[in-house]
């Protein structure tokens, strides 16, 4: 009964694994037990079509890591130069690291009346820039809804014009 027992006890030492993270972010990992290895690496791709990441530096230059989605994202932030149709530039879209608490902006998807581009709002609408939001855009000093005013250069044709073009604007 003793040599099974200690049989029993150096088995179960012998099969204790050790798993190592890949320090790159690539995901993979070592499994070893006893005196054999494991070695598996995975990658995953958004429906967007971008790589999966678990750094920026796995993403394409200009872009970043979105870490709670895996997935790479352009980068933003210059007012200028706008996202895509239908993106967004959130100011804090992701961190530096996966759990740092600093903000890095990114393009995401834009939610419903969000914009960064005129383009992204519906054709009877103007994007105030510096709110990221469509409002419906006026031509004649009046907007059909009586709760707003027509705001005759609420923002500019472009992110960074100064000319002016009109919005009905809440008061």
């Amino acid at each position: 009964m003793g040599i099974l027992l200690a049989f029993l006890v150096a088995s179960s030492a012998a099969c204790g694994g050790k798993t190592t993270v890949d320090p790159s972010g690539g995901g993979g990992g070592t499994t070893t037990s006893g005196s054999s290895s494991t070695s598996s690496t995975s990658t995953s791709t958004s429906s967007s079509g971008s790589s999966g990441c678990d750094a920026t530096s796995d993403c394409p230059d200009g872009w970043v890591c979105i870490f709670d989605k895996g997935e790479c994202a352009p980068g933003c932030g210059d007012p200028c130069e706008p996202c895509g149709a239908g993106e967004g530039c959130d100011e804090c879209a992701t961190g530096s690291c996966p759990m740092c608490e600093d903000c890095v902006a990114a393009c995401v998807p834009a939610g419903d009346g969000q914009c960064d581009d005129h383009t992204d709002c519906a054709t009877d609408e103007v994007c105030i820039y510096g709110m990221s939001e469509c409002f419906p855009s006026c031509t004649s000093s009046a907007c059909a809804d009586p709760n707003v005013v027509c705001d005759e250069c609420a923002t500019g044709s472009c992110p960074c014009c100064y000319d002016c073009v009109a919005a009905c604007m809440p008061y």
